[in-house]
Order: structure tokens, then C-alpha cells, then sequence
């Protein structure tokens, strides 16, 4: 439930820095998501405890990992511009 209301916690980030910086999906969205990765993965994450670095994983679970967050940044982004135009 935690990695849930992070999730929608950092969409809404998203849409409020978008409200702010007039981006576009691409490259708005996936830069987003790499962001949110190496911020909560590579960065608070491993300092307080919470996960692992990239640097304890393999190559592939780090790809997979990176993907995803592009993935998320990109899908948040698409929503957010859906919202934002009433649709």
C-alpha cells in the first residue's frame, strides 16, 4: 500500500511541475521517470535503508528497473495531459 500512495505522490509531482514548466510528453515523461529512479532508487533509497543500490544487481534487473520508470514517467505524463484537458 506504501509503494502505491508513493506512486500517486509522485504523479501528482509530476502534474504540479508540469503546471509550472509547460513539458511536453516526450521527453517530459520518461525524464520524469528516470528522475524518480535515480532519486528513490539509486539515491534516498539505499542511503535510509529502503532498497538496494543498482550497483548490488544484475545488469538485467537494473535495465528492467530503468525501463519501468520510463515507462511510469511516460504513462503519468500522457494522463496528466489527458487531465489537464478535461478528457
Amino acid at each position: 500500500m506504501r509503494k502505491v500512495a508513493r506512486t500517486a505522490t509522485f504523479g501528482a509531482g509530476y502534474g504540479a511541475l508540469r503546471a509550472l514548466a509547460h513539458v511536453s510528453v516526450v521527453p517530459g515523461g520518461p525524464l520524469y521517470g528516470l528522475g524518480i529512479y535515480g532519486l528513490t532508487l539509486m539515491g534516498i533509497g539505499p542511503v535510509l535503508g529502503l532498497t538496494r543500490g543498482p550497483w548490488t544487481q544484475q545488469p538485467m534487473t537494473v535495465t528492467r528497473r530503468v525501463m519501468m520508470h520510463a515507462l511510469y514517467g511516460t504513462v503519468t505524463a500522457c494522463v496528466s495531459g489527458r487531465v489537464r484537458r478535461g478528457a
